[in-house]
């Protein structure tokens, strides 16, 4: 038998903890590391050349945009018939009938009810990372037992959410799914329901998905923390976004440039400002880089109408 004095170092054993160590730290951290960095782009809501006491808009991303169901790639089944009511149709874009509860035609039903097992696979504009996933179940909710996100890099879904299914109140309700979000692209759920464990149609009216990760924001110059900013001076506006991994991204400059005013102008006749019809004077400007000039038409204060005899 193999025995270690205290106080004697082993080399083997101390790697052997160390690679552990190692290891240990970084699926303690695999979430942080997959994690995408936010995208820094800033936005102007204007022209960026304007003149003393304009301003222009600047906007950074927010984040914070809910993508509904665009489409339908696979279910098990439809009480109805296509977009004919209780079908896949109505699961598309925002809610029909939340907050309301009850059996309408347009939330998705199966087409047995207390069949054993149902699913839903939908897809959604815009591929992005999501870290929620919003279920509103408009009647006998509580069937839905498992959901799966789609790593388009492995073409294979991942479980986000598992419970088990079991009736809920008589009453719409949003199943809210959170988790870390996601490494990836989003763009395809799978929605899993054990319907014999909640007696009844199990019917659903929209699903939404998103990212609500807080994200910081900080604008130089100036310093705000806001997801926008109004420029009114002149610089190279840049925005740093930091999100709750501490990942931050600095966007590429916006340069607004502010233009002083010219001098106030004044116009010099060369004669009389007032004359017979058929005479003229001639007016100049002070100097300036272009002219405009307008004419204003002066009416006396009231005209009298006079009746035709």
């Amino acid at each position: 038998m193999r025995t270690f004095h205290a106080g004697v170092p082993n080399k083997r054993l101390f790697a052997i903890l160390s690679v552990i160590s190692m290891y240990t730290f970084l699926f303690a951290h695999i979430d942080k590391l997959n994690a995408q960095c936010p995208i820094a782009a800033i936005t102007p809501g204007g022209p960026t050349t304007f003149c003393t006491g304009g301003s222009v808009t600047l906007t950074a991303p927010s984040f914070q945009k809910v993508r509904y169901v665009s489409s339908t790639i696979d279910f098990s089944s439809m009480y109805g018939s296509s977009c004919g009511g209780w079908d896949t149709c109505s699961l598309r874009g925002a809610p029909n009938v939340y907050p309301d509860y009850g059996d309408y035609t347009q939330a998705w039903a199966s087409q047995n009810s207390d069949e054993e097992r149902e699913y839903l696979v939908l897809g959604f504009n815009d591929p992005s990372p999501i870290n929620y996933i919003d279920i509103y179940e408009t009647y006998k909710p509580g069937s839905i037992d498992t959901v799966y996100v789609k790593n388009p890099g492995t073409s294979l879904f991942e479980t986000v959410y598992t419970a088990t299914a079991s009736p809920a109140f008589d009453s719409s309700r949003i199943l809210h799914i959170s988790f870390p979000l996601t490494g990836f692209d989003v763009s395809e759920i799978r929605i899993a329901m054990n319907s014999s464990a909640v007696p009844d149609w199990n019917e659903i009216d929209a699903v939404a998905i998103g990212n609500n990760t807080a994200y910081n924001y900080f604008w130089s110059p100036g310093g705000e923390t806001t997801t926008g900013i109004n420029a009114t001076t002149g610089g190279n506006y840049t925005v740093t976004i930091t999100d709750d991994n501490g990942c931050s991204v600095t966007s590429d400059p916006v340069i607004v440039t502010v233009n002083d005013l010219p001098d106030t102008p004044t116009i010099t006749a060369d004669g009389p400002l007032t004359f017979c019809k058929g005479g003229s004077v001639t007016l100049t400007s002070s100097p300036a880089a272009g002219y405009q000039w307008y004419k204003t038409v002066q009416f006396p204060p009231f005209i009298q109408l006079k009746q035709k005899q």
